[in-house]
């Protein structure tokens, strides 16, 4: 019997892995911790409602049926394990790469004890779904390290069985109040909401997948960085000043006379071109037209109506989000790497520090003090851009585009 296991019972798991694996597995076991959700998908046979935003309409769908074991239920962790002895493809889906600490690691680490004991020779491929560059190979390392010693020494074994693969994931979703909603389970006030979009790339794996419909890339770093400081930075971007502006969705955006150009040019100008210059020649995403397309894509879909999505949401945790390696700041050092003057974007993070806790300077406390150069380059543009950003918030706000080359000709 084909079995997939996922870890998570989140969003992305539920609107993306879990949903494609009802079709392409005999058996789907999801582990989570929430008795109250578990017990109510079990009652409704297995099955949890899911909405699929497109631009025009919200799909509804029931999924199922898949199996829910409490992971940390004693009974139900042997269950699990059962399972993981003999599954094909797992997925972690969870809040953060440091939860592989909470158990999942563990139970993994004896299903692969398992399967040694019955001598399973079929593959088992890991993806790791935690929106971190190297999510795959902390999990890996944080299962060897759970292995009992007795069995340390068949490591090499479970290499050529396993592999652990990174994913990159544009596809945008969330749990939202039901309202008129399919719920997750009947009479919930909870729903999952996920976008049409799909396409879903993971690093390039030795073994058949039967999860078929996500796209191999033999070197997955460019992608990750195109999603992080590409996609992530806009979306935080966008989000700032629509709450600097007063927005509650991001749909509102559209309405905004010249936001919509302007961050385009922050998308194509600013961070495309950072990308461009780096990855040029690896993929036509990183070429001029590709990274266009890209990036018009994006912002159609970042701020359809059907998504329903907040600019709370999306703008909320500044501080983690302004951290040195992050989006804002992040997509700044690759943009001065790279020669490219980042101005709109750094214009974003004094909109974001209007949310945060925190000032430029005791942020910039956090950041590492080498390599020097970099770290003055990065100041010296959020310095000239503040007084920028401050004669907008004095003028009353006015839209952006035709206000941000009027002031950028003078400056």
């Amino acid at each position: 019997m084909t079995t997939f296991v996922g870890f998570g019972f989140g969003a992305i798991q539920a609107g993306l892995f879990a949903r494609h694996a009802v079709d392409a597995f005999e058996r789907v076991v999801i582990a989570y911790r929430r008795p109250e959700v578990i017990a109510a998908v079990r009652e409704a046979g297995g099955y949890y409602g899911l909405n699929i935003a497109s631009e025009d309409a919200v799909v509804q769908e029931q999924v199922g049926p898949v199996e829910m074991l409490n992971l940390y239920d004693p009974a139900e962790r042997a269950q699990l394990i059962a399972a993981l002895a003999v599954a094909d493809e797992v997925v972690t889906a969870l809040s953060s790469v440091d939860d592989y600490a909470q158990g999942v690691a563990e139970v993994v680490a004896q299903g692969l004890v398992r399967r040694l004991e019955h001598d399973l020779r079929a593959p088992c491929i890991f993806y790791a779904a935690e929106n971190h560059h190297h999510a795959a190979e902390r999990l890996q390392d944080a299962i060897w390290q759970a292995l009992p010693s007795t069995v340390t020494s068949q490591r090499q074994k479970l290499q050529t069985q396993t592999a652990f693969l990174n994913t990159v994931i544009g596809k945008m979703s969330g749990v939202v109040a039901a309202d008129d909603l399919m719920p997750i389970v009947a009479g919930g006030e909870r729903a999952f909401l996920v976008e049409a979009f799909d396409t879903i790339l993971v690093s390039a794996c030795p073994f058949t997948r039967r999860l078929d419909r996500l796209v191999e890339k033999p070197d997955l770093r460019p992608f990750e960085d195109a999603k992080l400081y590409g996609h992530n930075a806009i979306h935080a971007l966008a989000a700032y000043v629509g709450q600097t502006l007063g927005l509650a969705h991001m749909y509102e955006l559209r309405e905004q006379a010249g936001l919509l150009p302007w961050l385009m040019a922050a998308f194509t100008e600013e961070s495309g071109a950072a990308l461009i210059r780096k990855y040029s020649g690896t993929d036509a995403l990183f070429t001029p037209r590709g990274f266009a397309d890209y990036a018009e894509d994006l912002l159609k879909r970042m701020t359809q109506a059907s998504l329903r999505d907040s600019c709370a949401r999306v703008a909320r945790d500044p501080v983690r989000k302004l951290a040195w390696d992050d989006r804002l700041i992040g997509t700044l050092r690759l943009a001065h790497s790279q020669g490219v003057k980042a101005e709109r974007v750094a214009f974003g993070v004094w909109a974001a520090l209007e949310l945060a806790p925190v000032s430029l300077e005791q942020l910039a406390q956090h950041w590492p003090l080498t390599p020097t150069a970099e770290r003055k380059a990065v100041l010296a543009l959020l310095t000239d851009v503040r007084g920028r950003y401050q004669a907008w918030r004095t003028a009353g706000m006015p839209p952006l585009q035709p206000w941000w080359q009027t002031t950028q000709a003078a400056h």
